[in-house]
């Protein structure tokens, strides 16, 4: 059953973690991330894992075309998420602008070692455009248990037989 259903707005953000958690409010966008924010104004917000959403929204068989990712800072943990979680496989593309928070250089690094295991990267100029390298999708058991589970059961228009 689809828990969600998209009405123009949610009441909530994603982040690594599911909680309760101040944001910092600044008129270019807010952020979990008070330094990228450069703002002591703060509001609390609702936060969940972007997996947690998916496992409540989607069936096994539904994938994704674009995940787009501007959320200030954030991106780094839902990617990771995704990763971790085995949802990166639904999407087929994933449109991403990577913020400078404090560590950005490691972590913008793991990152794209994550998606370049399973996509291609086809624009780099402020935004990242990352599309799914179906070859890659090869490897995937073997490289990582969750994700190979996962293909395991996903539907074959999600990943193709090989």
């Amino acid at each position: 059953d689809v828990i969600y259903r998209y009405d123009g707005s949610f009441n909530f953000g994603f982040g690594a973690v599911e909680g309760k958690f101040p944001i910092y409010l600044r008129a270019e966008g807010s952020s979990l991330y008070p330094e990228w924010a450069k703002s002591n104004e703060q509001t609390p917000v609702k936060i969940m894992r972007l997996s947690d959403f998916l496992n409540r929204s989607l069936s096994k068989n539904e994938g994704i075309d674009v995940l787009k990712l501007n959320c200030e800072g954030s991106e780094y943990d839902i990617i990771q998420d995704l990763y971790s979680s085995g949802h990166i496989l639904r999407f087929r593309e994933i449109l991403v602008q990577f913020h400078k928070i404090e560590g950005y250089q490691q972590k913008q690094a793991k990152v794209e070692g994550i998606l370049r295991q399973f996509f291609t990267k086809e624009h780099d100029y402020k935004w990242q455009l990352w599309r799914k390298n179906l070859q890659e999708l090869r490897s995937v058991p073997e490289s990582n248990p969750v994700l190979g589970s996962l293909m395991s059961i996903l539907s074959p228009n999600l990943i193709p037989a090989f």
